[in-house]
């Protein structure tokens, strides 16, 4: 058992006709060959309606219109919601009648203007709810804000309570819920829709700007594509390629290409080097282990010596940076570029401590 929330229209008598009648013309138009093009007009199997005077489903939907006219702040007043079960569950009529009854109360509409309508035009029973946001008696609308969390737990508890299948979710799950959450990444609800490993992190904004100058040195300094390869393989970095386009990859995660420069290319690389693509260069090293708690080191501020305990695990004893730019570099036509970067730094190194100084003056 699953719920589904498909994006509502504002009237009452578009959705309603659909449901009850099909669409207008039942051959697909414009190559479409979905299931909505070739729906049956013959596909219900009943409606009931709920909190309002009559059975009939035409003279409801204008009963909630009217009702729905009352209320001057609220512009979308139709609310639907799709219940569904799997091929193998085929639920009794009062049953289906007793989830959606529930399912209203769980979402605090049980007093609302309902219409349902259970279809049998796919291989899974599955029931249509039209709601009027409006209440009849209040006229005030309901906020419909975290509904699909309310949905989701309410048929997974009623899935539990009856005995059948249910998909899980977020909401209703605790291993889905550990997961991280990136709604809007399309890749990663993909893996977790065929339940594969989840896909790289991306790397954040702030990475991305911290690391872009550096980045753009690489590939500006590269000269061939085993030069470019050693460099990003000495960094840690790997260049592949992914779907249409290319991501540098590093232990932590992924970053687009096209997200540093719009002259980083790969087509304007091969030109440059006078050399095709050859799928990926560089190579991917694993995150140095972390020192453990309340392990101390010693830093000698002449020599930016780091001493290490006995106990501590062996780390470089100077600070590199995350991604140096290669020595060949200096040799490069770009020397200035670099060299304008490096001086940027230590400027904005000595604006620091003046700040610092004229702080401690002032308190003076």
């Amino acid at each position: 058992m699953i719920g589904k929330i498909p994006k509502a229209g504002r009237g009452f008598k578009g959705i309603t006709s659909y449901l009850l009648n099909g669409p207008r013309t039942p051959e697909p138009e414009n190559g479409r060959t979905d299931e909505r093009a070739f729906a049956k007009k013959d596909r219900v199997l009943w409606v009931d309606t709920h909190n309002l005077i009559t059975r009939d489903p035409k003279q409801a939907m204008r009963i909630m219109r009217a009702t729905a006219n009352k209320s001057r702040r609220c512009k979308s007043p139709v609310y639907h919601f799709v219940i569904s079960w799997t091929p193998e569950e085929n639920p009794s009529e009062d049953l289906k009648r007793r989830i959606v009854a529930d399912t209203c109360a769980d979402l605090g509409l049980a007093d609302h203007q309902r219409i349902v309508i259970a279809h049998d035009d796919t291989r899974h029973a599955h029931v249509h709810v039209v709601i009027n946001r409006v209440h009849p008696d209040t006229t005030k609308a309901w906020n419909r804000q975290q509904d699909w969390v309310r949905l989701e737990t309410s048929l997974a508890r009623q899935a539990k309570a009856h005995g059948l299948l249910f998909v899980p979710g977020r909401h209703n799950s605790k291993e889905l819920s550990q997961q991280p959450r990136d709604a809007r990444d399309p890749e990663y609800q993909l893996t977790r829709r065929k339940r594969q490993p989840s896909p790289p992190k991306k790397w954040s904004l702030k990475t991305i700007a911290a690391e872009r100058r550096r980045i753009i040195a690489l590939f500006t300094v590269a000269r061939s594509w085993d030069e470019l390869g050693s460099a990003l393989a000495a960094n840690g970095l790997r260049l592949e390629g992914k779907g249409q386009g290319h991501v540098i990859r590093d232990a932590n995660g992924e970053v687009k290409l096209s997200q540093f420069s719009k002259d980083i290319r790969v087509a304007k690389l091969e030109q440059k080097f006078n050399a095709p693509w050859r799928g990926s260069i560089g190579a991917i090293k694993e995150p140095a282990p972390t020192l453990a708690k309340n392990t101390r080191r010693s830093v000698d501020r002449k020599t930016n010596q780091i001493g290490q305990p006995a106990n501590a695990i062996e780390r470089p004893t100077t600070h590199p940076q995350k991604y140096p730019v290669p020595d060949n570099a200096h040799t490069d036509s770009n020397i200035d570029y670099i060299t304008h970067i490096s001086e940027s730094s230590n400027r904005r190194s000595l604006q620091t401590i003046k700040k610092r100084k004229r702080r401690k003056q002032d308190m003076r």
